[in-house]
């Protein structure tokens, strides 16, 4: 028998029994810290590593909903179950796909990641077209919370030219899988801190559910990326906020994305109508919306339907078109956020040359945006109070490579496949491919092209109607550029985005 343990320090039943709860539900706390009175208010403070010690702001972690154990972890195939309806009417975003905008890295952007313990499988080539999925679905979130109001939102996600969602694949310690305070901190190391970009990551672990970054400025300031900026909304001061969800809450029918997201953006201030002190609001239902603590007392005054829309009555954070003097009209509001486009998705720009291959390449940070020697100037609540860090000396995660193919499908023929992927096979030789259907038209195929160099394409392979390819004649240590198209049996359509990776 081991030794005894003292009255004192022994962890009663109720505590085990508590703390258990907690584990299941994705509350956990290392790593965090919260000082009232402090530059993060009520919130709590992210103190990262490095000889700065610079505070950061997070809401804390947010509970799983009710049946949901994100110690179990999930696995997922290779395609994702459709979005929920939209109560608007809207196609499902499983459907619509991602939103295009620009360049896909101009401006102000959310850049999605796939992050997993250094040592774990890759499991990219399986997950990214879920994620894909569950980022389409937190933007129908937006689209539709914002069709409320008579306005069009839409989450400006960083893409590459043919419109394919740019996923960043990022391994981490295991520290940094429990503690988000050093999860922030590597990120960051690792070139993820640029002012004109958000960082929503999938997570492979099962520590959280869902926790992001959030900058207690309630002011109403709309032009990002100035001094005076809302430090929601691209300051220079704040490198990057970061959000993370975790393998057991991903793709919920309530989008936690959506939510992480949202507090990114600036949702809730604590100083709004129905707003808790911890930044989210207590009229149900919404999105953002529940009893985040002790004594908070939430009032059902929308349909359970509305659980995964914005701001159920359109006047805490969230309201394309605000009345004048309401709080929204005169303080922050995320509708106002500069990563989010106020129009539907345009045509992508006109490709180049099918042989050649273009590099997608991060956008500088505005040249308006100089580091300050100072925080952002107080409001009515607590703006970040300390000193950014000097512009980062780490080198930025290589850029994506890809040729976008023509985009217009001959008469009768399906569209291109959507959001390519390409990866070491993780079960034996060769390059495994992935890729989503077409947003129109019937297919009764797929036809498989490859090239090495600027090489011109070549037919590889005919693989009927699966959308997974593993190509076992690929050479080891060949870099290959894949593309894929679709037919209907009398016209082939165009090829899909351009991938590479080496066997």
């Amino acid at each position: 028998m081991r030794g005894q343990t003292s009255t004192a320090t022994r962890e009663s039943f109720d505590q085990l029994v508590d703390r258990l709860r907690d584990e299941r539900r994705g509350l956990v706390f290392d790593g965090l810290r919260r000082r009232p009175g402090g530059p993060c208010g009520d919130a709590f403070e992210i103190v990262e590593q490095g000889p700065l010690g610079r505070i950061r702001c997070t809401h804390g972690p947010d509970p799983a909903p009710d049946g949901v154990d994100v110690r179990v972890h999930r696995q997922f195939g290779a395609a994702a179950a459709a979005a929920p309806a939209s109560p608007q009417g809207a196609v499902a975003a499983a459907q619509s796909g991602i939103p295009c905008f620009g360049t896909g890295t101009d401006g102000f952007r959310v850049q999605v990641l796939y992050v997993r313990r250094v040592g774990t499988a890759d499991r990219s080539a399986s997950l990214f077209p879920n994620f894909v999925t569950w980022a389409a679905n937190a933007n129908t979130t937006y689209k539709d919370s914002a069709a409320k109001t008579g306005g069009v939102r839409n989450i400006r996600f960083v893409t590459d030219a043919g419109c394919n969602l740019d996923i960043q694949t990022v391994t981490v310690s295991a520290g940094a899988v429990s503690n988000f305070s050093t999860y922030v901190s590597e990120l960051k190391g690792k070139g993820f801190n640029r002012s004109d970009r958000k960082y929503l990551s999938f997570v492979d672990a099962n520590n959280y559910c869902g926790i992001g970054e959030i900058y207690i400025d309630d002011k109403a300031t709309v032009t990002p990326g100035l001094s005076s900026s809302n430090a929601n909304n691209g300051h220079p001061g704040v490198r990057g906020a970061i959000s993370r969800v975790d393998n057991g809450c991903w793709g919920l029918s309530s989008p936690v994305e959506a939510h992480e997201v949202t507090h990114m953006l600036g949702g809730v201030q604590a100083t709004a109508p129905n707003a808790t002190n911890r930044y989210h609001c207590r009229d149900e239902s919404d999105r953002m919306c529940y009893a985040d603590a002790g004594g908070v007392t939430v009032t059902q005054r929308c349909p359970a339907s509305h659980e995964r829309l914005l701001d159920c009555n359109g006047d805490d954070y969230f309201n394309t078109s605000p009345p004048g003097g309401s709080w929204l009209a005169t303080h922050w509001n995320v509708a106002n956020s500069a990563f989010l486009a106020t129009s539907n998705p345009g045509t992508p720009p006109p490709p180049p040359p099918p042989t050649t291959t273009t590099t997608t390449t991060r956008a500088p940070a505005p040249s308006t945006t100089t580091t300050p020697t100072t925080s952002p100037p107080s409001s009515s609540t607590t703006a970040p109070t300390t000193a950014p860090p000097p512009p980062p000396t780490t080198t930025r995660p290589p850029p994506t490579t890809v040729a976008p193919p023509t985009t217009v499908a001959p008469p009768g023929a399906p569209s291109a496949p959507r959001n390519l992927f390409a990866t070491r096979s993780p079960t034996g030789p060769g390059v495994r491919l992935i890729w989503s259907p077409p947003a129109t038209g019937t297919v009764t195929g797929y036809n498989v092209y490859r090239r090495t160099g600027s090489g011109s394409q070549a037919k590889v392979a005919d693989v009927g109607k699966t959308s997974i390819y593993v190509d076992t004649a690929a050479s080891p240590g060949v870099t290959y550029t894949y593309a894929v198209s679709a037919e209907n049996g009398s016209a082939e359509g165009p090829r899909s985005n351009e991938k590479s990776a080496t066997a």
